[in-house]
């Protein structure tokens, strides 16, 4: 039988670590901004349609 063995020394273990958790990250990144594509439009018209209207006079006083 022919076993290979991989040896990683802390420079590639490190490096593989990294684009691990990087890669894990974006996969996080897209799917958020996946779901909210899909969903936030949803949610977003659902506050505007609930929310009053505030006149802008009140929250900018001319000095």
């Amino acid at each position: 039988m022919n076993f290979m063995l991989a040896y990683f020394d802390p420079t590639a273990g490190s490096l593989l670590l990294q684009a691990l958790v990087g890669g894990f990250g974006g996969i996080m990144v897209v799917g958020r901004y996946l779901w909210m594509q899909l969903r936030g439009h949803e949610q977003v018209q659902a506050v505007l349609s609930q929310s009053q209207e505030i006149p802008i006079s009140t929250h900018f006083h001319s000095r």
